[in-house]
């Protein structure tokens, strides 16, 4: 008898568990996810914030993408702008684009600030996640927000760490590429300081000043000539600086150039084409 009672009871709730699951979410009850312990935990959508703060913490990934899916669906009613910000935040870091496209096809704040002062566009360019940071941009994120604790923006993340793709893309989106770190480095600084030369010709066709001066009085064109008098024992780092004081000295870019020379060699008028015919 006393298995029997057992039995019975296994079995009333294994149906009952089917049950509600079958009536969904109707009993408030939304899936069941599974964890790295063995068997099932049903989560309901009260909880559904925390079970995802605790799948980040200990960096689940495919369940962070599950239960932020859910969460997507049900427009993340009821959620504060502090979770929501963690919930983007970590998308980013951990280059979850479609997590990203979630957050910001429903109006979270793409300019809120971490813990450590980067906004999520800025953490996107220090980390080279050129997928996340077009879509930040487009999606309305500012592309001039500045690192509270250094003064560098995302046009300079990408300066320094050599990332051509990200510079370009910035650029369209109107970052400023005369900013001044706190440092006073600029991005064609810091590109400089790298030798990312194709990076330097990219902003100085954009527009950035090459004898923008910082707190200090130093310009981009300044230090380059500094550096090259003093490696000039060096012959190689020498010919490096020569070549970026050349870069930064050219009046005209290459395009440019070409424009010209198109126009002087094909007439825009037959008349114009007998005058230089008759001269020669």
């Amino acid at each position: 008898m006393k298995y029997l009672i057992n039995l019975c009871a296994i079995f009333a709730l294994f149906y009952g568990e089917c049950g509600a699951m079958a009536r969904g979410r109707s009993n408030d009850i939304c899936w069941v996810k599974w964890g790295n312990c063995s068997g099932k935990s049903e989560i309901r959508k009260d909880d559904l914030f925390r079970d995802l703060s605790s799948a980040m913490d200990n960096h689940h990934n495919d369940l962070v993408k599950v239960l932020a899916k859910e969460a997507c669906h049900n427009r993340f009613r009821g959620w504060s702008e502090e979770e929501k910000s963690a919930l983007l935040f970590y998308a980013v870091e951990n280059n979850l684009e479609e997590i990203v496209e979630d957050c910001a096809d429903s109006r979270f704040n793409l300019n809120a600030r971490g813990c450590f002062g980067k906004t999520p566009l800025l953490l996107a360019a220090e980390r080279s996640y050129n997928s996340i940071a077009e879509y930040l941009l487009t999606s309305g994120a500012d592309p001039n927000a500045t690192d509270i604790r250094t003064g560098f923006s995302a046009l300079m993340f990408a300066s320094w760490r050599g990332n051509e793709s990200l510079v370009r893309i910035l650029i369209r989106n109107k970052a400023n590429v005369n900013a001044l770190s706190y440092l006073g480095c600029s991005p064609l600084s810091l590109a400089m300081g790298n030798n990312h030369r194709e990076i330097i010709k990219i902003l100085k066709r954009a527009g950035a000043d090459v004898c923008l001066e910082n707190q200090n009085g130093d310009t981009p064109i300044s230090m380059a000539q500094y550096y090259e008098w003093k490696s000039i024992e060096n012959s190689r780092e020498a010919t490096r600086w020569n070549t970026i004081i050349r870069i930064l000295k050219k009046e005209e870019s290459e395009p440019q150039e070409e424009t010209i020379v198109i126009r002087q060699s094909f007439p825009s008028s037959i008349r114009s084409f007998f005058r230089s015919f008759f001269r020669k």
